[in-house]
């Protein structure tokens, strides 16, 4: 059942026994679109979403399938998703006087962060440093060694960001394209360990009976 933030939700966690059902009432604290498909290629993934256990006060995440019911909905108006909200950097220097230094990727993922739009898809780090440097490196204050890492003035390269991100972002199509390969992938590699576990266990049943 599809949800929003500050929803208050009925979870139920089904399992292979009816007396092992597990019900939760929550309010809905953060919702993540998950791109691409999984069984084979055949179901969407279902977002991820983060609620608040209201017995417990509990913080969890669950598979938004998992929902049943929304006993009140909340007239909160949704924030637009970023993906970069909490980039994961590898490494940043910064100054006083707003300059940053780091890896081109790294500066962009930190300029995304306050942009107030939906982001859900990755950057293209090859197209991102071709446009950069058609564009003539705005904000570069000097190029690091092997022109891997940059030091740039923030205010322009982030309004350079801001300007030209939707040109060098992976496409919504190719992302789910990737994410549906690697999920077959898994799955497949999953299944087939299954069936050699069968096999192995037929074969050894097989031979204890006999």
């Amino acid at each position: 059942m599809k949800c929003k933030v500050g929803d208050i939700i009925k979870i139920i966690f089904f399992h292979y026994h009816e007396s092992e059902k597990r019900e939760v009432i929550g309010r809905v604290l953060e919702i993540k679109t998950r791109l691409g498909k999984q069984n084979r290629g055949r179901d969407y993934i279902a977002p991820l979403i983060k609620y608040k256990n209201l017995n417990t006060g509990e913080e969890k995440s669950c598979d938004m399938g998992w929902v049943v019911e929304i006993l009140k909905s909340s007239k909160e108006i949704p924030r637009k998703e970023n993906i970069f909200k909490n980039p994961q950097l590898r490494w940043i220097k910064k100054s006083k006087k707003g300059v940053w230094e780091s890896f081109l990727p790294d500066l962009i993922a930190l300029s995304l962060k306050d942009i107030n739009n939906t982001i859900l898809t990755h950057i293209n780090v090859y197209m991102a440093n071709l446009l950069y440097i058609k564009d003539r490196k705005p904000g570069c204050v000097r190029d690091g060694e092997f022109s891997l890492i940059y030091r740039v003035n923030k205010k322009p390269f982030k309004k350079w960001v801001s300007k030209n991100y939707e040109k060098f972002m992976v496409s919504k199509k190719e992302q789910s394209r990737h994410i549906t390969e690697i999920n077959m992938t898994y799955e497949k590699e999953y299944w087939e360990s299954i069936e050699e576990e069968n096999e192995k266990w037929a074969n050894e049943y097989d031979t204890d009976t006999f």
